[in-house]
């Protein structure tokens, strides 16, 4: 799996990403389409359906609700209500599994990996050069919070 791009293993999940890949996993996406467009590998795409579904059966919804909201199958809801292990496979989902299918507009601005920030690399005398400013500005602040406590009193 080397081949996938998981630049986001690990980040955090943010709801409009939860809510994009439901929504690319009722449309029929492959696992590995939807892991590509989230720059995550399937095993965090799998694990979040997962803990997604875990949520909606602690709070009370019913197989059929999941069903619709999720686009799993109802044996792949029973397996992970029972033990929590589904087995991924093409079996897993409601809709056709397409690996074929293009790019759909309203995926495209989501699927935008993200914009890296450029970090401009220092060079010593530059890095010594900022400490000695921020130096000053301390001895600044403490000059002028002594002259303030000289006058309070």
């Amino acid at each position: 799996m080397a081949s996938e791009n998981s630049s986001r293993h690990g980040f955090k999940w943010e709801n409009e990403e939860q809510d994009n890949m439901i929504r690319m996993v009722k449309d029929g996406y492959s696992i590995k389409s939807i892991a590509m467009c989230h720059s995550r590998n399937r095993g965090g795409i799998c694990g979040r359906l997962k803990r997604y579904c875990q949520t909606l059966i602690a709070n009370g919804d019913q197989i059929d609700d999941i069903i619709d909201k999720t686009g799993l199958s109802k044996s792949t809801i029973l397996s992970i209500e029972c033990n929590g292990r589904p087995k991924w496979n093409t079996d897993s989902f409601v809709s056709p599994r397409n690996r074929d299918l293009p790019e759909p507009e309203q995926y495209q601005e989501q699927c935008q990996k993200p914009k890296s920030k450029k970090v401009k690399k220092l060079s010593i005398e530059e890095l010594y050069s900022m400490i000695l400013e921020l130096r000053n500005e301390v001895m600044s602040m403490k000059k002028m919070i002594e002259e303030l406590t000289v006058e309070d009193d």
